[in-house]
Parts: structure tokens; C-alpha cells; sequence
């Protein structure tokens, strides 16, 4: 199967409904443009790519998106997908929608697969609190939270990259960052390309035990 790899083939084909069309809402909106912004990082990245085994690596994530959520036209939102869910989630419980957050889409493939979303909300230029949302039976659950993580994150593909193989994460990793219900970018990292110098690391390591919500 191409995606051994990449625990990103979930994300993006889980619960879909082919030929299923949906009443577009703000939220399809949102959606659309986060699946269409997440290729446009892809098919950038893959372009640029000098490493044969680096461009076939994109090409296969790209693959996956041309297959299920990229419509030009946007006329077909699943509102099943791992995607609508969590953002329906996070709009739901902070009570309203036209609020900043990053939303960290950073999964685990070691011995058991971990679907995991770090949702990180600024409170100044150097502190976040950060909420860590797993996968599981009955949809995302809040397993972990930290109201105060210092540290600097730094938007834009290029401040984050690191040559592949010379990065720190194990599994891909897609920073998505939100502004008042409008997606300003989603940039996507392969495996060994997020440079360990990335504040993203510090919100990744807010998964431990010390955090979980009792």
C-alpha cells in the first residue's frame, strides 16, 4: 500500500463518502480552503524538491489529496472526515468561530497508530496554551492541555524546514494556522524535514503524561 508511510492517507480519506454532496456552510468553507491550501503546499514543495526520493515521497501525499478532498469548486465537504470534525470541535467548544489558532496535525506511527491534533491558541507573541486532541472510538477527545507554553512559533514554511532527513519528526507533520475563520496557510513537512530548531517541537512535546486531563 503507498502509505505505510504516511499516517496522513487517514486523515484525509477516513469516513469518506464518495458522491455525497453537502449544503455548504462557513465550516465546509473553512474546510475547503484548509484541504486546498494543504495541496498548494504539497504541489509547491514536490516541484521544488531536488531529492528523487524526497519528490516521490510528495508526490505520493499529493496522490492521496487529488483522490478525495481536492475540488476546485469545493462542492463536496465530508463532513465525516477527521478534517470537519476537529474544527467542528474546536468552534463548538471555544463558543465562537472568528478567533486565531494553529491547528498541528501530528501523528504517531509507532506500535499503535496515534491520530493526533495539537490546537494551539496564542495569548501573547511568546506564550500559548495548547490543547492535545486524540482519535478515538467516538470521534476526537481532549487528552492533554497546557494553558501556558512558551515558546516561538514561527509562520511560513521556511522558518520551520529543515533539509530532508536532517529534521527532527518521525512522521509527517501539517502546521495549519487560522485568523478569524480564514486559513492563512497550511504547510506541510514529510518525515525528517521539521527542523529541530522549530517552536513546533516544544508544542509537540506537550503529549506526556503530565499534561493529560485527569
Amino acid at each position: 500500500m503507498l502509505y505505510l508511510s504516511s499516517l496522513f492517507y487517514l486523515v484525509f480519506s477516513i469516513s469518506l463518502k464518495p458522491g455525497t454532496s453537502y449544503k455548504q456552510t462557513s465550516l465546509d468553507s473553512v474546510v475547503a480552503a484548509w484541504n486546498r491550501a494543504t495541496y498548494i503546499s504539497l504541489n509547491k514543495e514536490s516541484t521544488a524538491a531536488t531529492d528523487s526520493s524526497q519528490r516521490q515521497k510528495y508526490e505520493n501525499r499529493l496522490e492521496v489529496l487529488r483522490d478525495t478532498y481536492v475540488d476546485t469548486r469545493a462542492e463536496r465537504i465530508d463532513s465525516g472526515s477527521l478534517r470537519y470534525q476537529i474544527l467542528r470541535k474546536i468552534f463548538a467548544e471555544s463558543g465562537e468561530a472568528k478567533m486565531d489558532f494553529y491547528v498541528i496535525e501530528a501523528n504517531n506511527s509507532g506500535a499503535k497508530i496515534l491520530l493526533r491534533d495539537f490546537v494551539v491558541y496564542p495569548r501573547t507573541h511568546h506564550e500559548f496554551s495548547t490543547d492535545v486532541y486524540i482519535y478515538g472510538r467516538d470521534g476526537w477527545f481532549k487528552q492533554a492541555e497546557v494553558k501556558n507554553l512558551n515558546c516561538d512559533i514561527v509562520d511560513g514554511f521556511e522558518g520551520n524546514y529543515a533539509k530532508f532527513g536532517h529534521g527532527f519528526n518521525e512522521d509527517d507533520v501539517i502546521i495549519t494556522k487560522f485568523e478569524k475563520n480564514i486559513v492563512k496557510y497550511s504547510e506541510y513537512f514529510l518525515s525528517g524535514t521539521l527542523a529541530a530548531t522549530s517552536g513546533i517541537k516544544e508544542v509537540l512535546a506537550t503529549y506526556n503524561t503530565k499534561n493529560f486531563i485527569k
